[in-house]
């Protein structure tokens, strides 16, 4: 299922593909953009469609921010270059951080029990 439909402002996700390649590109070194890095978590700030029919759903870090700037799409330049905004990550880049965890209080009770003796 796509987690993406599930997810707001706010859930944590982690980078699980590595974006360098994207870093490498002519208009990642001339617009300067930050990346976020593999295995870092990150709080979505925003989520936003790609602006085209293309289906792409863009994710806003609150931990990375860039300038905004024409919008480009994963192969480039945009075709709307009056279209200003900052430049969203693709979501399937990303994992939700599964955030619940297991009460494990009573099994930590167990590890240090009372050393009060009942009188029998």
């Amino acid at each position: 299922m796509r987690w993406i439909l599930r997810a707001k402002a706010g859930d944590k996700v982690c980078l699980v593909n590595d974006l360098s390649p994207l870093r490498r590109t002519d208009w990642g070194r001339l617009l300067d953009l930050e990346f976020p890095e593999v295995g870092g978590i990150y709080t979505i700030r925003e989520i936003r469609p790609s602006g085209y029919d293309d289906g792409m759903v863009g994710i806003l870090l609150s931990e990375v921010l860039n300038m905004p700037c024409g919008i480009i799409q994963r192969g480039g330049w945009c075709e709307k270059p009056d279209h200003v905004a900052e430049p969203a990550f693709d979501w399937r880049d990303f994992r939700p951080v599964d955030r619940s965890k297991a009460d494990i209080s009573i099994f930590k009770s167990l590890l240090n029990p009372s050393r009060e003796r009942a009188d029998a």
